[in-house]
């Protein structure tokens, strides 16, 4: 994770296996949580990818998509 700001909060919302939904707040105060935060999401959408091959993620703003690719690098 090279250079930025941190991600304070990776906050999502997912269904159960009985649909139900749920909502994760997983803060990260130092590069240490932010880095395993993000690879708890990751592995939560790799996860749900193979359960659901059409899974769509919906996010707020073009910042989401933008902030995932920056920690991904």
């Amino acid at each position: 994770m090279s250079g930025g700001g941190r991600e304070f909060l990776f906050g999502y919302v997912a269904a159960d296996a009985t649909g139900e939904l749920s909502y994760t707040a997983d803060w990260a105060l130092t590069r240490e949580a932010e880095k395993a935060a993000f690879e708890r999401f990751v592995d939560l959408v790799i996860s749900r990818l193979e359960q659901y091959p059409d899974l769509h993620i919906y996010h707020y703003a073009p910042y989401e998509p933008a902030g995932i690719v920056t920690l991904a690098l």
